[in-house]
């Protein structure tokens, strides 16, 4: 879950910028969308709005972003620009808590990347255990930092403060060792497992590029998370009783649209096989709703 994501000098954004998903306690009207737990109170959905060109998309592109330096992989937005252009920096600076098992995290990291290759190291990153007591007054306990221009340490292991002097910056410090002493294998395999599982937890995606597989995979096996679709599918699109994944031996027409040839004929009937229902009659949802409604069914499948 995240709680809290930070910005700088990414894309549209030259200065600090926040988004904070803790909710505000004194409002009281919408408390059943608020989530407690360890005397954090973080909202359950919230929606990003505004004027054209103001950076809403480019919100999602730093979780995106962030998600990537947190599993060790590399990431471009579409654009392939990833700090302001109206800066002279090349830095970024990206950071984000997450509460995971009940325990909170904050994670910050600066990345230094080459204007002409789009290539970066990370020059600084930071990770630290957060918590709230009963006064409300946040505390932070340092697990590690790394800094290219400073000292580095990771807090109870002198073995992996002497290592992060020792590898590279392609990446962040825990993609970067394979420890052979026991014990520091079991920290960084501890901190490995964090940042897969919450990474693993976090979905973006784009209205414009929406994949059915999500939602057929899910009717196929026709379990809690059909009915949740069908539900959701029905509550926003009235005209749609029901939704379903039903196979017949019929000859059904091959979509051309689907590039790749080999799975064409498979993807064609997986697609032609979802089938919607409209006044009590069944039709092939992929040749009768409209392009809004399969952006839903596709969608509820992701939520």
């Amino acid at each position: 879950m995240i709680l809290n994501v930070r910005i700088n000098n990414f894309m549209v954004f030259s200065n600090d910028v926040e988004m904070s998903f803790e909710a505000d306690m004194h409002t009281k009207k919408f408390m059943e969308n608020v989530y407690s737990q360890n005397n954090f109170n973080v909202v359950k959905s919230a929606v990003i709005y505004g004027a054209n060109n103001v950076g809403k998309t480019c919100v999602l592109e730093a979780i995106r972003f962030i998600k990537g330096i947190m599993r060790g992989e590399a990431f471009i937005p579409p654009s392939g620009d990833l700090f302001n252009i109206y800066t002279e920096s090349n830095e970024l600076a990206l950071g984000i808590t997450f509460m995971l098992d009940n325990d909170v995290y904050s994670f910050d990291f600066k990345y230094l990347v080459d204007r002409t290759s789009k290539e970066g190291i990370v020059t600084y990153e930071s990770l630290k255990e957060v918590s709230i007591d009963k006064t409300k007054k946040q505390k932070e306990k340092l697990i590690y930092t790394r800094d290219i221009n400073s000292d580095s340490k990771f807090i109870n292991s002198t073995y992996l403060t002497k290592l992060m002097k020792e590898v590279p910056h392609e990446s962040i410090f825990l993609y970067q060792v394979e420890p052979q002493n026991k014990d520091a294998k079991e920290i960084i395999d501890k901190y490995r497992d964090i940042f897969s599982r919450f990474t693993d937890s976090v979905e973006t995606v784009r209205l414009t590029t929406l994949q059915l597989s999500k939602t057929i995979d899910y009717l196929k096996k026709d379990g809690v998370e059909a009915k949740l679709i069908k539900e959701l599918v029905c509550s926003i699109d009235t005209d749609i009783s029901d939704i379903s994944y039903k196979e017949d031996d019929i000859n059904l027409p091959v979509l051309e649209d689907i590039e790749d040839a080999s799975i064409r004929e498979k993807r064609s009937k997986e697609l032609l096989s979802l089938v919607s229902v409209h006044n009590g009659k069944e039709v092939r949802s992929m040749l009768y709703d409209s392009r809004g409604t399969k952006e839903i069914i596709a969608l509820a499948g992701y939520i």
